[in-house]
């Protein structure tokens, strides 16, 4: 199956479960984003769509995975295989701390609110311990954290971290886990929501690439503000907090595709209901000053 035709069965998936979709189709080539798609309960979603897990450069994860985080949408990558591995339905696979599932796993997951429990990460499959239960279990069969560990054995610290959800469980010790306590110590991945599923790191501004971005962030430092910076979408520059975000495309070095470059990232824009503010000069960035500034004293 063809990447096009990937996106066809994935944009019909998403429809059919309600959501208000956009296809993004600029950079040409190797975007970050495929995919936009709205949805009245959750978070909205990004989404790059590849028949091959292994094709999907860093710079696309990079940005797919930035995207979502100034965003606040759900990256997500929408595949077949991983190399001459299929992907299998019903499994989470992480790629450099971007998610993807079968389009069977998103439609499963939208139409009838089934989710995975098992991901794979760092070449194993694992679980995720749901905390509550798994403290009330221990309470009810007796544990203690030195006898668990002995039994799975690992350390005692291990077992602590299992308690607090705070570390994923190797298939392995899961099923022993279950025949001692239960399987319903495990957690449904909610992974077009990904709330404590993985370890997030926190976000961190990016370097500026040039002298427009330079002065946008030196304000952003200024106001305390996160700027961000993509390679592969069509918006260049996003400046935000908790509570606003401006999203910034430049005008320049497009080869001809400014019009498409400027409808793509007004698509993005509407994501996050806020104006696209298009630069074409350094001359352009008291307006960006302005907006900014604007967003912040409101």
């Amino acid at each position: 199956m063809k990447n096009v035709e990937l996106t066809e069965e994935t944009t019909s998936i998403l429809r059919r479960a309600g959501c208000r979709v956009e296809i993004i189709s600029y950079p040409p080539e190797n975007r970050g984003i495929d995919i936009v798609a709205y949805r009245d309960i959750g978070k909205p979603l990004v989404i790059k769509v590849s028949e091959d897990l292994e094709e999907v450069s860093k710079a696309e994860l990079e940005d797919l995975e930035k995207s979502g985080k100034a965003y606040s949408a759900v990256s997500l990558l929408i595949a077949l295989r991983r190399g001459s591995s299929e992907l299998e339905d019903d499994i989470i696979y992480e790629k450099r701390g971007v998610f993807a599932v079968t389009v069977r796993t998103l439609e499963k997951y939208l139409t009838k609110n089934e989710k995975p429990i098992v991901i794979y990460s760092r070449g194993g499959y694992y679980l995720k311990i749901d905390s509550k239960v798994f403290r009330e279990k221990l309470r009810e069969y007796g544990y203690t954290r030195g006898e668990l560990a002995e039994l799975l054995k690992v350390t005692k610290k291990t077992i602590y971290l299992y308690e607090r959800g705070e570390l994923l469980v190797p298939v392995d010790k899961g099923l022993i886990l279950a025949e001692l306590i239960g399987e319903d110590i495990f957690e449904d991945l909610d992974f077009a929501n990904q709330q404590g599923i993985m370890y997030s790191e926190e976000i961190t501004s990016d370097t500026p690439r040039d002298e427009i971005e330079e002065v946008l962030w030196e304000l952003a430092s200024k106001l305390n503000k996160l700027f961000l910076n993509f390679t592969r979408t069509p918006i260049d520059i996003a400046v935000k907090n908790n509570t606003m975000i401006i999203p910034i495309t430049k005008a320049i070095n497009t080869n001809g595709l400014l019009r498409s470059k400027i409808e793509n990232a007004e698509k993005i824009a509407d994501l996050v209901n806020a104006p696209l503010v298009v630069v074409k000069s350094l001359a352009d960035i008291k307006h960006v000053k302005n907006a900014i500034l604007k967003k912040t004293r409101g």
